[in-house]
């Protein structure tokens, strides 16, 4: 006795009997039945061939993530490509995901060599209908491949280094691209040791003894009369790789950091910050 197999999750087996039984109540040839069971098989799969969003009901969200490749994080660009390995997991078909590198001159540099949008499936009802049940179940593996390129991408980018850190003219490119998807979760991911370091730049050092605490709200306020503080508003921000020689220098960083993301409008966490990523849970 012959047997027909119809894709799906439980394989289920029809005997040529049954589908001779089928053809005959609804008058119609065996192959058409057959295509007809394999259709209302596919058919919980296909139902949910629009995007991602729309089948969790959650908001997409687009991030950015920030490489600082000045000299002083040469040795920490393998965690780097670590936590960004994390970030990728966490992104779902429709999220978009932007790179760019932080360097002497961030702002002007800023060319976003990576700027991609997870692959999703759109709803087309004029399509096959098994073609569609195709697209389904290959999805994943597309999704990762697209994802493993993306982190081939960065492994290329963290092999540049640059002799200075200008750290502001960073966040205002992503001020810049947090403007462009508005309709979208933000979300910041700054790989650094968060030291504002622009050479023969104007402006401060954070390794210059001079920098201390009541410098914080007076470079704060500098920034903004400049017009260089960045409009942040919305945006939850991670940082990964900061790093001290002392642990009053690291706190002192990382409060200019607090006070700046939220004179910016956005939100840092204390649990976002610290030498690596523990966990991306947007």
């Amino acid at each position: 006795m012959r047997r027909y197999k119809i894709p799906g999750k439980n394989h289920n087996i029809l005997s040529a009997k049954l589908i001779t039984h089928l053809s005959i109540l609804v008058k119609l040839p065996a192959p058409i039945v057959i295509s007809i069971a394999i259709l209302l098989t596919c058919l919980p799969l296909i139902s949910g061939c629009g995007s991602s969003t729309a089948q969790t009901g959650t908001q997409s969200k687009v991030v950015l993530a920030l490489f600082d490749i000045s000299n002083s994080t040469s040795s920490d660009r393998g965690q780097y490509l670590k936590d960004f390995r994390k970030v990728l997991d966490g992104l779902n078909p429709g999220d978009v995901i932007v790179a760019e590198r932080i360097d002497s001159n961030s702002l002007s540099d800023s060319t976003f060599p990576i700027n991609e949008t997870i692959k999703q499936l759109k709803s087309d009802p004029n399509e096959n209908q098994i073609k569609a049940y195709t697209k389904q179940r290959d999805l994943p593996k597309r999704v990762k491949q697209q994802k493993d390129a993306i982190l081939a991408q960065v492994k290329t980018l963290l092999e540049k280094n640059s002799e200075a850190t200008e750290m502001f003219g960073a966040f205002k490119v992503a001020q810049r691209v947090f403007d462009t998807y508005q309709d979208k979760k933000r979300v910041l991911i700054v790989f650094s040791d968060m030291y504002h370091q622009p050479g023969e730049a104007a402006g401060y050092d954070f390794t210059n003894p001079s920098f201390n605490e009541k410098s914080i709200p007076v470079l704060i306020k500098h920034e903004k009369s400049e017009g260089v503080l960045p409009n942040l508003s919305g945006v939850t921000v991670y940082v990964s790789g900061a790093k001290a020689n002392t642990i009053s220098k690291a706190m002192l960083v990382q409060k200019f950091w607090q006070a700046f993301f939220k004179e910016a409008g956005a939100t840092l966490p204390e649990k976002n910050y610290g030498r690596s990523l523990l966990a991306f849970d947007e």
